[in-house]
């Protein structure tokens, strides 16, 4: 769009606000902003594939199939998993055929399938071949000595067991308190020359902190998942799969012995 607002002279996403006031930005303004730059672009796209498709609302289908040479004929591709529609979006997509499912896990290991597919709903999904380590789970009292346990299990694992620290993520459940609990990570001391990452790209020296919702999509070889005390995942399976499935080789589960009491008992 910004190409869009130096071809055309306008402020394309501020025109869609005046239009749609007080309207959600990423599901109204932005998408109708972007159909707004059709009109000044001529470029367009002979195939559209769209990743993460239950993120999408119903107001991006039709300028993302405007982007197309050819509306009727240029294939569209929209890849989407319902049990990651952590932000209720997704009720329809833009295919008229029937879907192909896609029934093998190619990312975990055979004990991070069962445990997150625990929390699975939808078409069996067949667990991979590689076998690989235990989930861990690792309790303690309060976010405070948590944050210090997950600082000694990186320790750990970077010091003694060789993992690189852009190989591990931890993963925030409880997004609305996520500053409090990046802040107490903030003060675990990393072995050199690792560092903590707030939400950034992730390099070979940084341990990336995000929350399980700006992750998902992402996968990463060791995911620790925190902050699952204040979160009702009872009633957010979906928050609970997408956390534990981002784990490639190893899945450490940190909380309370009741919250993770209450997780372990629902593995199979």
């Amino acid at each position: 769009m910004a190409r869009a607002d130096r071809a055309s002279g306008r402020d394309l996403l501020s025109e869609a606000k005046v239009t749609y006031p007080g309207r959600d930005l990423y599901d109204v303004q932005l998408p109708n902003a972007l159909a707004y730059s059709l009109d000044v672009l001529r470029e367009r796209y002979e195939a559209i594939i769209c990743d993460e498709g239950q993120d999408f609302r119903e107001e991006f289908w039709v300028p993302l199939e405007l982007l197309l040479e050819d509306y009727d004929g240029s294939p569209l591709y929209v890849f989407y998993d319902d049990n990651q529609n952590i932000y209720a979006r997704a009720s329809t997509f833009p295919i008229l055929g029937e879907p192909l499912s896609l029934t093998t896990n190619c990312r975990n290991t055979a004990q991070i399938h069962a445990a997150a597919y625990a929390r699975y709903r939808g078409v069996p999904v067949s667990p991979p071949d590689n076998d690989g380590s235990e989930v861990v789970f690792d309790r303690a009292q309060n976010h405070s000595v948590q944050a210090t346990r997950i600082g000694a299990r990186i320790v750990e694992l970077v010091a003694r067991e060789g993992v690189s620290p852009g190989d591990v993520a931890v993963l925030v459940a409880d997004a609305p308190r996520k500053v409090d609990l990046y802040g107490l990570l903030h003060r675990v001391p990393l072995p050199r020359p690792a560092r903590w990452l707030e939400e950034g790209a992730r390099t070979d020296q940084t341990v990336l902190m995000d929350t399980v919702g700006r992750f998902k999509g992402l996968e990463a070889s060791v995911v620790i998942l925190w902050g699952l005390d204040g979160v009702d995942w009872k009633r957010s399976e979906e928050l609970l799969y997408v956390g534990m499935s981002r784990a490639k080789s190893l899945l450490v589960v940190v909380g309370s012995a009741t919250t993770c009491a209450a997780v372990e008992s629902g593995l199979p």
